[in-house]
């Protein structure tokens, strides 16, 4: 699907999450739906759009359904299941049938405490939330009962969670710390603990290669994009300025090596080379002791402020032999 212009909607919701459906088989070109979910509304609800190029790339409304809590995670399980997480501590499912119609589904209450979840992720069959009292849980959606629980899973907030692989559950946290959880393992505790900087600055998302799980990025309260490889020590291994506003960006970056999309996120994110060899002139030139000028944006006003050097003219008159007028007019220093 090609989007030839934008198009907008007055939905009335402070919507938090969209979600394109996923395409139900390879032969489809692109998706025409797209779940919504909103928060801090009297009355928070989950609904399903359709988009159309056919009517001016119009957008309607196909369904909506009440949610219980701000919708704090929203994601498709597969082109016919959508999961939701709330800011009540609870999980639901909704189906879609008839590609026009969400039924509700299985739903989990009760799995966070105040504050309620916080993110959700999900693979597979899987589903794991996380929430401000750093607990999380990993759900199957045919079973009622929590797979798995890490009650202590942080002393603090967690921001995000994604699967590296099936059994690899990562989360960040407001402390600048992602986390690694073997969901193969008994233990309660991660198995890796990796530290985005010691000014314990919050990683509030966390995105992961489609094809190479150890390749992860973060984006971080103070607007730093870092790069990590989960197999090459506890630190990330690139970081980039990327925004102010803490504001998200998605990339496609499906069977692309770590170099590519360095290079991408270089190129789309950072500044150009023609800027960057600009500036560096610049800085060469605001450096460079024989330039003066503030006018031009030099540090000197003029060159005579630096020590040795003649002193101003227009302070102390230089001898007439020292000027070219002077000396042009046919005089010379010994007529005196």
């Amino acid at each position: 699907m090609s989007v030839a212009a934008g198009t907008s909607r007055f939905v009335s919701k402070k919507v938090r999450k969209v979600r394109w459906r996923p395409r139900a088989d390879s032969m489809q070109s692109g998706s025409d739906m797209l779940a919504t979910g909103s928060w801090d509304d009297e009355v928070n609800d989950v609904s399903l759009w359709k988009y159309s190029e056919d009517t001016d790339n119009s957008i309607s409304l196909l369904a909506s359904l009440k949610h219980e809590g701000d919708v704090t995670g929203l994601s498709w399980l597969n082109p016919d299941l959508l999961a939701t997480s709330s800011s009540r501590g609870g999980v639901s499912l909704y189906r879609l049938e008839q590609y026009k119609i969400l039924t509700p589904g299985q739903s989990w209450t009760d799995l966070h405490a105040e504050g309620g979840a916080t993110c959700l992720s999900i693979h597979g069959e899987s589903v794991a939330t996380a929430g401000q009292d750093g607990k999380i849980n990993v759900l199957n959606v045919r079973q009622r009962a929590a797979v798995k629980v890490f009650d202590k899973a942080d002393s603090c907030s967690i921001t995000d969670l994604v699967f590296s692989r099936s059994s690899d559950l990562l989360s960040s946290n407001m402390r600048g710390q992602i986390k690694l959880f073997d969901l193969r393992s008994n233990k309660s505790e991660p198995s890796s603990t990796f530290l985005l900087s010691n000014e314990q600055v919050a990683i509030t998302c966390l995105a992961k290669h489609p094809s190479q799980g150890h390749i992860v990025i973060s984006g971080g309260e103070n607007g730093f994009l870092a790069v990590w490889d989960l197999r090459q020590g506890s630190h990330p291994t690139t970081l980039l300025s990327a925004h102010q506003d803490n504001s998200k960006v998605y990339f496609d970056i499906d069977s692309q090596t770590i170099k590519e999309i360095m290079d991408r996120l270089v190129k789309t994110l950072g500044k150009t080379k023609e800027v960057l060899e600009e500036e560096a002139i610049a800085s060469e030139a605001k450096l460079n002791p024989a330039n003066f000028c503030r006018r031009l944006g030099f540090d000197r006003h003029c060159i005579c402020e630096t020590p040795g050097q003649v002193p101003c003219p227009s302070i102390v008159p230089v001898p007439r032999h020292w000027r070219g007028k002077w000396y042009n007019q046919g005089h010379r220093w010994d007529e005196d």
